[in-house]
């Protein structure tokens, strides 16, 4: 079956992300090498120590964060929508099994007062008879776009 629409997701956050986290790695890499084993003449033993061992800690938050921008981005994938059925990250759908597709605005209030809202968020909510939920987030895919080919994908099959 032939796909009528597809989606592809937006990763420019999370290759920024790992673009400089693998920078933050390289430097730190850089750093940590010359004080292990070119250390400069009269630091003292103990705070070249430290230096590498906060060099260390901080090439493994870096590559931490490396390792889960990649993970994200592999699990943000395609939204195609065929005739008949939708296939998300989430899995696949028949359209007639969607009791309801929305779009939903999830808001972060502060802490200190909860009237200010720190975040917003647009997410677009699919939802299945059996419960199942796909939520999409704007910040990877044309969500108003989505919903209005879904729509319109939708409209033709109950009239045609």
């Amino acid at each position: 079956m032939e796909p009528q629409f597809t989606f592809e997701s937006n990763n420019q956050a999370d290759m920024l992300t790992l673009g400089i986290a693998v920078f933050v790695i390289l430097a730190s890499g850089a750093g940590w090498y010359q004080l292990a084993y070119k250390p400069p003449p009269g630091l003292e033993n103990s705070r070249r120590m430290m230096g590498t061992m906060l060099l260390f800690f901080v090439i493994l938050i870096a590559a931490s964060t490396a390792i889960f921008s990649v993970w994200t981005m592999k699990r943000t994938g395609k939204v195609v929508i065929y005739a008949q059925y939708l296939k998300t990250p989430y899995g696949t759908v028949a359209l007639s099994s969607i009791v309801n597709a929305s779009i939903k605005e999830e808001k972060q209030s502060s802490l200190i007062n909860p009237n200010i809202v720190r975040k917003s968020v647009k997410l677009l909510i699919i939802e299945e008879r059996s419960g199942k939920v796909h939520a999409l987030s704007e910040k990877n895919y044309d969500i108003r776009s989505i919903l209005d080919k879904l729509r319109k994908v939708v409209e033709v099959n109950q009239t045609g």
